[in-house]
């Protein structure tokens, strides 16, 4: 049974590694004035800390947490992302920046591929038994995949409304009549407070892709 700490070893390297690489992105991005966005960082950097102290009580919890964030990362490929934009927006950022489109679909594999493995690694019949003899339960984590596609599923009604109500239309009339009707828009953010609101409209065509910020 001693060998589930050389799992928790590698797991916990493999975590902090890829946090220490997902924080030194993120201040290049940030010095770079780029958006950025993860759920790693310097959480992947603790995890995996507790990992190679070889606590079961972690274990539980990055068990779960690893379940409901595949599930919740295969629900926002499948399901999220193609309501965020319109098939005409994917394949205009497919012609105009194939590389940055097909780089962008790889990183999300690559988190999807490194968070089951993380799960496989400690479900591990070792990491499972380990925990039994501490006391713990040894079952799966059965709640947490319906919980991902859950909050995935509450996300797409919410932006199915907001993305496609009467303020939607109103933030695209005002994008077209600034930009002209040679484009097709897509709202990409939303927010308003009684009469007045701010969106960013993405405006595209065969030959470009921009932002439009409008407001009324």
């Amino acid at each position: 049974m001693d060998n589930y700490r050389l799992i928790l070893k590698r797991v916990g390297w493999v975590l902090i590694v890829t946090g220490v690489l997902d924080v030194a992105y993120m201040i290049y991005c940030i010095t770079r004035g780029m958006s950025y966005s993860s759920s790693f960082n310097i959480f992947a950097i603790v995890a995996g800390v507790f990992l190679l102290r070889g606590h079961l009580g972690a274990v539980r919890l990055i068990t779960r947490l690893a379940a409901f964030m595949l599930s919740a990362s295969l629900g926002t490929l499948l399901v999220l992302l193609p309501l965020m934009q319109p098939p005409g927006l994917w394949l205009a950022r497919w012609r105009l920046d194939p590389v940055s489109t097909l780089l962008g679909f790889a990183f999300m594999i690559v988190v999807m591929v490194l968070l089951f493995w993380v799960y496989r690694q400690l479900r591990a019949p070792s990491v499972v038994q380990a925990r039994v003899v501490a006391g713990q339960s040894g079952s799966p984590p059965k709640a947490a995949f319906p919980t991902g596609m859950v909050l995935v599923a509450g996300l797409a009604t919410i932006m199915h409304f907001v993305m496609h109500g009467e303020m939607s239309a109103r933030a695209i009339q005002l994008a077209e009549a600034k930009e002209g009707p040679t484009y097709k828009y897509s709202v990409t953010s939303m927010n308003w407070g009684g009469d007045h609101g701010r969106a960013s409209v993405t405006a595209y065509n065969d030959r470009e892709i921009k932002s439009v910020d409008v407001e009324w």
